[in-house]
């Protein structure tokens, strides 16, 4: 876990103790949510607990019980009418159709809603996350919160800015922000990571915001001109600093890792701030990114920018996915996907062979199976510390940490062949969905590796959504 530390860098002199045990668990911060074409389940994690939603509504759980694996609680709320679910790190709230809210997990992070319960079982249209917490908005564009209260779970300071017209929600780790439909953005929840400027007159009404991106510790909003305007913890994105200027206007994209944003414009050149190690200083490959680029991707510690000459940039930690000159020569053409997620990359070029760079002990080394990853691959998917490759031939490839999905040896007869799609579980396991509609799963088994005890009600449930 050495290179893990080393990940989190400047992180660990601003983020209490406690915090900072959590976020190693949880970063990059979207919870995962897949409705993959092959597998007709929706299917919803925390970090280490997995929901599977059937046609008919009902909800299916397995993996780490205190984390959302156990909803007996709730067990007769989720039989039928759920229409979605949003994840913190360690609790799940279904949505249903009736307009109704049902939360389970941990009950610090969202998993306990009973302070609000009254104000959620009518009237909601959608339910919106952060690291910590949950926010519903209702019909009448009143906002509801809950979850961990310094971190966005408690919005009772800004209260009276909430019972009307809230459009949607964003969040850091610790903080949330709420759009509004005269424009005006409403923040609460951890002051130093974004929760303090619901009076910047930045964000005032008509301030044309229509996109907010929130990394780890930090705010960055778009508006309708393309200009950024950010918030939160200065040194991690939330002071443009030096960057203002080329950011005042053309930016139609926002990407980020950790602790730091990247721009891409409409001329096809990136601007990066923030946190130099997470990526926020592109200085020593600027002149590449200049111009060219048409989509960023990200991992914990930095990007790798894809041009349109299939080539790759990348910029951030050089451990880990930051620096890809060991692999320069492979990136130079015919790379048409990146995927990352903690501290590795992987990158799927257009002959189907696969290129990786990063941290060798999160997936960024693939020298024992690189001779199964020349050729024929279709698809990538990444757990925080492992990667898996599906190919042409119905068969998966695993490499990366062994308890994280890179040792798939004990499903491997289940995977050599006739697999249709594969996709990130949680943060520790994959799932493969195989043609004959069977759900094949494997990784840290409190993360959800093994399903084993609900595998006969998933594949039930795929089979019966094929009929």
């Amino acid at each position: 876990m050495q290179s893990f530390a080393s990940g989190m860098g400047s992180l660990r002199c601003i983020l209490p103790i406690t915090k900072l045990i959590v976020l190693l668990l949880v970063l990059p911060l979207a919870r995962s949510r897949y409705w993959a074409s092959n597998w007709h389940l929706r299917v919803y994690s925390t970090d280490s607990a997995v929901a599977a939603v059937t046609r008919h509504g009902g909800v299916i759980v397995w993996g780490n019980a205190g984390r959302g694996g156990d909803y007996s609680q709730v067990a007769e709320h989720l039989k039928s009418g759920v229409v979605s679910i949003v994840t913190t790190t360690a609790a799940f709230a279904a949505l249903k159709e009736d307009g109704s809210v049902v939360s389970w997990g941990n009950m610090k992070f969202g998993g306990d809603f009973s302070s609000v319960a009254h104000l959620l079982t009518s009237g909601v249209k959608k339910l919106y996350n952060n690291t910590f917490a949950f926010a519903a908005v209702k019909d009448d564009g009143s906002l509801v919160t809950w979850g961990a209260a310094d971190d966005g779970g408690d919005s009772s300071t800004v209260a009276t800015s909430l019972t009307s017209g809230v459009v949607s929600v964003y969040g850091t780790c610790c903080a949330k922000a709420a759009l509004k439909d005269s424009g005006e953005v409403i923040t609460w929840g951890h002051q130093l990571y974004g929760g303090n400027k619901h009076s910047a007159p930045e964000l005032a009404a008509g301030s044309q915001i229509v996109d907010i991106v929130g990394n780890c510790c930090a705010f960055a909003a778009r508006r309708k001109d393309g200009s950024i305007y950010s918030w939160g913890h200065g040194p991690h994105g939330g002071d443009l600093g030096s960057k203002a200027g080329a950011l005042s206007s053309g930016v139609h994209h926002i990407a980020k890792s950790s602790a730091s944003f990247a721009a891409l414009k409409e001329d096809g050149s990136v601007v990066s701030w923030g946190d130099a190690d997470h990526g926020g200083d592109d200085t020593k490959v600027a002149s590449l990114l200049n111009s060219g680029v048409s989509r960023i991707f990200s991992n914990f510690d930095g990007f790798a920018a894809v041009k349109t000459d299939g080539s790759v940039v990348t910029w951030g930690r050089p451990c880990c996915g930051g620096d890809s000159s060991a692999v320069a020569d492979k990136l130079k053409s015919g790379v048409s996907e990146v995927v990352g997620y903690a501290f590795a990359f992987a990158a799927l070029k257009k002959d189907g062979s696969v290129v990786v760079w990063g941290d060798p002990k999160a997936g960024g080394d693939s020298f024992d199976v690189a001779h199964k990853l020349t050729s024929g691959v279709k698809k990538l998917a990444s757990t925080m510390f492992a990667f898996a490759a599906l190919k042409e031939d119905g068969s998966v490839v695993t490499w990366g940490m062994a308890n994280s999905g890179g040792d798939a040896t004990e499903v491997a007869w289940h995977i050599h062949e006739g697999v249709k799609d594969v996709f990130r579980l949680t943060d520790r396991a994959f799932v493969a969905v195989k043609e004959d509609g069977s759900v094949i799963t494997w990784g840290f088994a409190e993360s959800g590796g093994d399903a084993s005890h609900v595998a006969d009600a998933l594949s039930e449930a795929n089979h019966a959504q094929e009929l």
